[in-house]
Parts: C-alpha cells; structure tokens; sequence
C-alpha cells in the first residue's frame, strides 16, 4: 500500500498528469497531498474536541429513544 501511494505521487508530481499545473508540479499532485496536510490536522482536532463520541460515550444501550420505530415507512409531506 505504500509502495502504491509513493508511485502515485511520484506521477502525479509530473506536471503532464492532469488539466492543472501549480508551477512545475502537477495540481493533482498539489489537490491530493493539500487534502492529506489538511485532514491530518483536523481529524487529530475532531479527535480531541470530540473524545466522548470517540470513545462511544455518546449512544449506549441506556441512551433513551426519542423517536421510536412504530414499523411504518415515513409519510411524504411532513
């Protein structure tokens, strides 16, 4: 999986790849690692704000159930 990840973005780098060229590197290239350097950060955020859902502390068994499932499909219109 590495080895494939590594090739990929050694083609991409090619300014050739794509329709976008930021410079000399392929905007792919730029779009795909742009996304990985941004959702690092954010999921390590998400990952703290967020700990009692991580940690499935949000729904349990004693969660109570406010909208119950009667068996019938939704009504259109409402």
């Amino acid at each position: 999986m590495t080895w494939a990840f590594v090739k990929s973005a050694s083609d991409m780098l090619d300014p050739e790849y794509g329709y976008t060229v930021f410079g000399s590197i392929g905007g792919v290239f730029v779009i795909g690692v742009g996304m990985l350097a941004l959702g690092l950060p954010l999921m390590l955020a998400c990952a703290v704000k967020l700990r009692p859902f991580f940690r499935g502390e949000t729904l349990n068994a004693e969660t109570p159930i406010l909208v119950p499932d009667t068996g019938q499909p939704p009504r259109a219109g409402l």
